[in-house]
């Protein structure tokens, strides 16, 4: 299993593009859950109608699912 460091250090490639910083920079990802499946990754976004958000939200996804081999949900 992944440590939430780990997933958090690969985290930090998902940018958010409209101010280029990366979302573990930002503080948006506020809690990794591993002990359920599919994993839980709650987060914040930037703004409430972020024009991004289904972008940045499926990168995480993406980007969880590859670090720890099993399905996420964002």
């Amino acid at each position: 299993m992944a440590t939430d460091a780990e997933i958090r250090k690969a985290l930090e490639e998902v940018v958010d593009p409209e101010i280029n910083l990366s979302i573990i920079e930002l503080g948006l990802v506020r809690e990794i859950d591993q002990s359920v499946e599919p994993h839980k990754v709650r987060m914040l976004l930037t703004t409430p109608f972020c024009p991004y958000a289904p972008e940045i939200l499926a990168q995480v996804k993406t980007v969880v699912e590859h670090v720890t081999g099993k399905p996420a949900d964002v």
